[in-house]
């Protein structure tokens, strides 16, 4: 997409269209802004005008954007300046790649590395960055009480009875 300083777009392509489920050239003469989910907003709006000003000459973000729909599409952002032949910045190129279906990939992987996969709970892995942050947020002389809870006795569920049926008494307590 082209835009002007203002944020309207002058020019987009078919791919971009494609992307957030617009008609080709329904984009042009909207608000860029328009496309920003509301939690990026703030943090784009000011990153565009940081290029604009000449703080910046380009920037790159990880970002929702919403779609025709409304629904939220993950998108890495490229934004940099044209300028005229006096070197005077004229207008935004916002270059746009769908990475949905790697954000999703990535927020999947991110919860089985951290949840156990038979209960759905958090590993101990998860325990040990949550505790770690706990502690870090905790003010000095702060008291933090850490519980801890065990299963008497699953050792003979399981040996007495097979693994279903401990796996049975696992998902049971988990809920």
């Amino acid at each position: 997409a082209i835009s002007e300083l203002n944020g309207t777009m002058t020019q987009t392509n078919g791919a971009l269209a494609d992307i957030l489920g617009y008609a080709p050239g329904e984009l042009v003469g909207r608000d860029v802004r328009e496309l920003f989910h509301p939690e990026d907003a703030v943090s784009l709006a000011a990153a565009y005008r940081n290029l604009a000003d000449g703080r910046r000459s380009r920037f790159r973000a990880r970002v929702k954007l919403l779609d025709a729909k409304g629904d939220i599409t993950w998108a890495s952002l490229a934004v940099s300046l044209l300028r005229d032949a006096d070197g005077t910045s004229t207008h935004h190129v916002t270059m746009v790649e769908d990475v949905t279906d790697v954000h999703l990939l990535e927020e999947r992987l991110r919860h089985q590395t951290l949840h156990d996969l038979l209960t759905g709970l958090p590993n101990q892995e998860y325990f040990w960055i949550h505790l770690q942050s706990v502690l870090e947020r905790a003010r000095p002389g702060e008291t933090v009480i850490l519980c801890k809870i065990d299963l008497d006795g699953f050792a003979v569920i399981n040996d007495g009875h097979g693994h279903e049926a401990g796996n049975l008494v696992l998902r049971s307590v988990a809920t």
